[in-house]
């Protein structure tokens, strides 16, 4: 188990490093974090008791490539974080909805896993991200009729 926790870790490294050097420049989120699809994958093909363990070399990954690339520790734990949740969300929420039978070759699960990938699980890490990273910036990622200003 323990080697297999070894290669999730460095396989989101790596995926992680690839997206954000592909990214269009420095300071700018990835489009797409590959890393996010292959941890779910593996997560809603395993045993639930070993979601932790992969979540957890999952975010190992994740920080290392954070850190990596960011100077900002603070921000790689949360930008791991949030990582970590939205897997979370899309794992725990395809494993909920076909009581723990996932098949993609069904059309309502597909359906199902389509709208959580793209819209329900990022959705709420996104928003934080997104409010952490303009603040840090001196701006505001909330519409303007939620700011306070």
């Amino acid at each position: 188990m323990a080697a297999k926790l070894v290669v999730i870790a460095v396989t989101v490294c790596a995926l992680g490093l690839s997206a954000m050097l592909l990214r269009g420049r420095v300071g700018q989120l990835p489009v797409a974090w590959p890393a996010n699809a292959v941890i779910v994958a593996l997560l809603i093909r395993s045993r639930r008791q070993s979601w932790p363990h992969i979540l957890a070399a999952a975010f190992v990954g994740d920080l290392v490539a954070n850190v990596l690339i960011s100077s900002l520790v603070s921000q790689s734990i949360l930008l791991s974080g949030l990582n970590s949740v939205e897997i979370f969300i899309c794992s725990a929420s395809m494993f909920w909805l076909t009581d723990g039978d996932v098949d993609l070759s069904r059309p309502r699960d597909l359906r199902a896993f389509a709208i959580l990938a793209a819209v329900g699980a990022p959705l709420l890490p996104a928003f934080l991200a997104g409010n952490y990273l303009a603040a840090l910036h001196g701006g505001t990622a909330l519409p303007p009729f939620l700011s306070c200003d």
